[in-house]
């Protein structure tokens, strides 16, 4: 299915430095699928370490030749992925003042994100003098339309780099125009489940914190066979399981490594949910961290169950 990479494969030659450090992120994003990518990449990365972010691009012949074959590989690397209506995917879109582009992926049984599907369309004269949040909101109207037959009865999140996006879906919101309404009702229809990630992560800052699943949660010592026998004998972290709520609860390892624990994985990585029996010691392990204070420790438990585990409440 050729369709499925043509993004990928008809990316654009860039311009400057700074072009090529976005793309050399999406390339170093899926790195763990494509043989050698280092070495492929080698002449790219040294015009990076001697050139200014602005400074236009001199292309030479080795330069064009790892251009198009990371490309080449990418796209034959999506192409070996297998389409899993059991993983869970996400929806990652993108706008930009001439283009709109998504990649729709899937959470694979070894706790990665695969590249399922590429989608990227240049915007015409009058979506061009559309606002950014207009040009985003339509990026992931023409994305959920397009995968519209892999996302229809499915279970997913819609991440954008636009966080005023997130709004108009999670909370009521005064729209300006019947073009929004029709674009944000559209897109309720396959998911209402819309999240923010920061510009300034882009894919090559994010990937470690996908891959590493919980480095600082291993650090603190926490014993995850334990938790994950506690956690199946915890009628509260069952029930936590089968609620209906906007998480997306599987049995995963950390690290690839030790016993399969229930983690909720909606943001990206493997969040453990932690047990009552657990949320003490992991209170407290993260109190002798922080040296802080009752507050500041309650301050840095929630931040640390928002990103590294998961559970209802951080004290009851």
């Amino acid at each position: 299915m050729p369709s499925r990479v043509s993004a990928v494969k008809d990316f654009p030659q860039l311009r400057d430095v700074k072009a090529l450090q976005e793309f050399l992120g999406i390339m170093n994003f899926y790195h763990r699928f494509i043989p050698n990518l280092a070495s492929i990449l080698r002449p790219l990365y040294q015009v990076i370490n001697t050139s200014k972010l602005r400074q236009a691009l001199n292309w030479t012949n080795e330069m064009t030749q790892s251009f198009f074959a990371s490309k080449q590989a990418l796209a034959e690397a999506t192409m070996l992925v297998h389409h899993c209506t059991d993983c869970p995917i996400a929806l990652t879109c993108d706008a930009s003042d001439k283009a709109i582009g998504a990649v729709l992926e899937q959470l694979g049984t070894h706790g990665r994100w695969e590249p399922l599907v590429f989608f990227s369309r240049q915007l015409r004269k009058p979506e061009i003098k559309y606002s950014t949040f207009n040009r985003e909101l339509l990026g992931v109207h023409l994305a959920t339309r397009h995968f519209r037959y892999m996302l229809e009865g499915r279970q997913f999140t819609i991440y954008t780099y636009h966080r005023p996006l997130v709004h108009p879906m999670s909370k009521a919101t005064e729209l300006q125009s019947a073009r929004q309404h029709r674009h944000l009702s559209a897109i309720s229809e396959f998911s209402t489940d819309i999240r923010h990630i920061s510009g300034k992560k882009n894919v090559a800052a994010d990937c470690p914190s996908r891959a590493v699943t919980d480095t600082n949660a291993v650090s603190l010592g926490i014993d995850y066979t334990a938790m994950a026998a506690a956690q199946t004998s915890s009628a509260d972290v069952q029930a936590y399981n089968t609620a209906l709520t906007n998480l997306q609860i599987t049995s995963t390892k950390l690290n690839n490594h030790g016993p399969e624990l229930l983690c909720d994985i909606s943001p990206g990585r493997a969040r453990p949910i932690v047990p009552p029996d657990f949320r003490r010691s992991v209170f407290e392990a993260v109190h002798n961290l922080s040296h802080s204070g009752v507050k500041a420790t309650v301050k840095l438990s929630e931040k640390f169950g928002e990103i590294r585990m998961a559970w209802p409440t951080t004290l009851s």
